[in-house]
């Protein structure tokens, strides 16, 4: 499990209105919490090597349906060229991901901020009705 804070996507998260951002005692730990289930949101980081990447950034345009499986079967790499940031609820009705690709000595997004969730409609993009990006 990985810090949220440490994410290059974590100012879209923690601007997302139905995310609680809660500091702990000295400010050492952060806690994310999804609002409308009142379920904490863990972070993972998972590399992929470039023909997984390149597959994972084709799929991410793809209706919602599809996606979660695929990302489960891909094969992780130790020190992959792609990079996936994951924000999951524990109760599974949050989620927030981003790919980055290995360029110019570090990690550059290839897609932009996903969310899904069922509580809300489309606010931009493509794919299915509880998606929406950033």
């Amino acid at each position: 499990m990985a810090n949220i804070s440490t994410f290059q996507m974590a100012d879209v998260i923690s601007a997302d209105k139905n995310i609680s951002v809660k500091k702990g005692i000295l400010g050492l730990t952060t806690k994310y919490v999804y609002i409308p289930t009142e379920s904490r949101i863990r972070g993972y980081i998972k590399e992929y090597s470039m023909v997984t990447g390149e597959k994972l950034h084709a799929i991410l345009n793809s209706p919602i349906e599809q996606i979660e499986d695929v990302i489960n079967s891909f094969e992780e790499s130790e020190m992959g060229n792609y990079r996936l940031e994951m924000c999951v609820s524990d109760d599974k009705q949050f989620v927030a991901l981003r790919l980055y690709r290995f360029i110019h000595l570090g990690f550059e997004p290839v897609t932009k901020v996903i969310k899904y969730n069922p509580t809300q409609a489309l606010s931009e993009g493509r794919g299915s009705a509880n998606r929406q990006t950033k």
